[in-house]
């Protein structure tokens, strides 16, 4: 009786060392701001904290924990310990971004330690994507978070985080070579519609529509085109008259 009563001992205790060790969690920090683009002849960009952005946790398929980003867009999410899990920043309209993070590899002995990590991601920037712009990268995380032994600490994984900066720079250059067409197209329509070559102009803003069909300026250029094509039919036809 005495040998099972200690082993149910034995048991408990190590069960008991067990939550001890996974008491800790790591406490992840950010801020969402949200970019917005304003295309007519040139491109305006603003940048706001966004508020009300989804911050999901996942282990797997099983989420974790589900919070949203407070009125000055800033989020803090626990994550538990020894797993491996992605986190996930979406809002409505706007592409998703994902991390990876990874609590496993913390040694025993400093986990015990009153063991309280903190990690600040950078701030992260929602925005629209563009249809014709691949954005295939985003579906992979951004960042690989990782425990580290040199400082006893988590941080990103360096070699991975250049790797993802190098592909995102080339989606800033396909946005921005895409939205300076735009606007280039746009302003070729306002010089023409100045000067009154009205079928320069029109051609210009039906150009522009095909470069980013859903932005509004070529749409609301148009009748100005409309008006100035009607101007000179009247003017034609007031010289033709006095010809006459």
């Amino acid at each position: 009786m005495r040998k099972k009563q200690f082993v149910i001992f034995l048991i408990l205790l190590c069960y008991n060392t067990v939550l001890t060790a996974q008491e800790w969690s790591l406490k992840l920090r950010s801020t969402v701001e949200l970019r917005t683009y304003k295309l007519t002849n040139k491109v305006d960009v603003s940048e706001e904290k966004l508020a009300g952005a989804s911050i999901s946790l996942h282990k797997g398929s099983i989420l974790v924990s589900q919070i949203q980003s407070d009125g000055s867009g800033d989020f803090v999410i626990e994550v538990p310990a020894n797993g491996d899990f992605i986190l996930t920043v979406s809002y409505s309209g706007c592409n998703p971004k994902k991390f990876a993070i990874s609590t496993m590899g913390v040694p025993e002995e400093l986990a015990k330690d009153n063991f309280k990590p903190t990690f600040g991601i950078e701030g992260v920037v929602m925005a629209k994507g563009f249809a014709t712009i691949d954005y295939a990268i985003l579906k992979q995380p951004l960042a690989r978070i990782i425990y580290t032994s040199k400082g006893k600490k988590f941080d990103d994984d360096e070699s991975y985080t250049n790797q993802i900066l190098a592909e995102l720079s080339k989606i800033r250059d396909a946005e921005n070579t895409l939205m300076n067409n735009f606007t280039f197209t746009n302003n070729s329509g306002d010089v023409a519609l100045a000067k009154g070559d009205c079928p320069l102009a029109k051609a210009s803003y039906e150009k522009a529509m095909t470069i980013i069909p859903a932005e509004r300026y070529p749409n609301e250029q148009l009748p100005k085109v409309g008006d100035c094509l009607k101007q000179k039919e009247l003017a034609d036809k007031k010289i033709a008259d006095e010809a006459k």
